[in-house]
C-alpha cells in the first residue's frame, strides 16, 4: 500500500503539493489526474524518493520515505517523463544495465529481458542503438527498463504523452495486466479519455487533492449540475467548485 499524509513540498513562497493525503490499495491502477503544474510529477517524485517532503509523511510497502528511501527504490520501478536513455546504447545494453543495477544475476536478467522485450514487441529491435529508435519505441523500452527487477509498485509519469493512440491502448493494456498479476500501478495523466480505465483516480488542481473516486463516481459528483456528466464535466465541475 502507499499511504501519504498531509504530504506538502514547497519551494520558498511556491506550494508544489499542499497537503496530500492519499491511500493507493495493493494491485490497483490508480490515477493522477490534472492539468500541468497541478502537482501530480511532484507527488510521484517523493514518493520515489527524488524530493524531500517540507512536510507530512508518506510510506510504500510499509517503508518510511524520509528514513527507508534505499529499501523504497527497490520495490518501486519508475518511468521518468525524461525517459533517461543513452543515445549510444542499444535496447539490449539497456536492459542489461538496469539489470546490472538491481544485482539482477546474469542467468535471471537475461530470461527477463527476453521475456520482457517479446511482451513489448521490441525483440527484433534489442540491438538497435537508441537514437534509431522512435518515439513510441524509446517509450516502450523506458517502459520495460523500470520493470526488469519486477516492482511491486509502477510509478509511470505521463508514459503515454506523445505517442499515437494505437501504442496508447496496448501501453494500458500492458498496465491492467501487471495489476492482474499484483502490481500496484500508479500512473500520471492528463488525457481524460484514458483516465477512464482507471481502478480509482485522484483529481489534483493547484497543488491540491481535490477528489478521489473511480471514475463514475467522480462523474456522479456533477451528475446533479448536467446531464449524462463525462469526466471532463466532472473534473471542470469540481475544479470550480474548490475555486469558490
Amino acid at each position: 500500500m502507499i499511504e501519504t499524509f498531509e504530504l506538502t513540498k514547497k519551494y520558498k513562497d511556491l506550494v508544489a503539493l499542499d497537503r496530500v493525503s492519499l491511500s493507493i490499495e495493493e494491485g490497483e491502477l490508480f490515477g493522477l489526474l490534472g492539468p500541468n503544474g497541478a502537482g501530480k510529477t511532484t507527488f510521484v517524485h517523493l514518493i520515489c524518493g527524488l524530493l524531500k517532503p517540507t512536510s507530512g509523511a508518506a510510506v510504500v510497502g510499509g517503508f518510511d520515505i524520509r528514513k527507508e528511501e534505499e529499501s523504497i527504490k527497490k520495490i518501486i520501478g519508475f518511468m521518468p517523463q525524461e525517459l533517461g536513455l543513452y543515445d549510444d546504447l542499444t535496447v539490449k545494453e539497456h536492459l542489461e544495465l538496469y539489470g546490472r543495477v538491481y544485482n539482477i544475476p546474469d542467468n535471471e536478467r537475461a530470461k527477463r529481458a527476453e521475456e520482457l522485450l517479446e511482451i513489448i514487441q521490441l525483440k527484433d529491435r534489442k540491438d538497435s542503438l537508441v537514437r534509431t529508435l522512435s518515439g513510441g519505441m524509446k517509450k516502450k523500452l523506458s517502459f520495460i527498463c523500470a520493470l526488469i527487477h519486477q516492482p511491486k509498485y509502477l510509478l509511470l509519469d505521463e508514459p503515454t504523452i506523445g505517442i499515437d493512440v494505437d501504442l496508447r491502448r496496448d501501453m494500458w493494456k500492458n498496465f491492467k495486466e501487471l495489476c492482474k498479476r499484483g502490481t500496484t500501478v500508479l500512473i500520471t495523466t492528463h488525457y481524460l479519455d484514458e483516465a477512464n480505465y482507471c481502478d480509482r483516480l485522484a483529481l489534483f488542481n493547484e497543488a491540491k487533492l481535490i477528489a478521489v473516486g473511480s471514475p463514475e463516481e467522480l462523474k456522479r459528483f456533477a451528475i446533479k449540475e448536467m446531464p449524462n456528466p463525462t469526466l471532463e464535466d466532472a473534473f471542470i465541475y469540481l475544479t470550480k467548485k474548490v475555486k469558490k
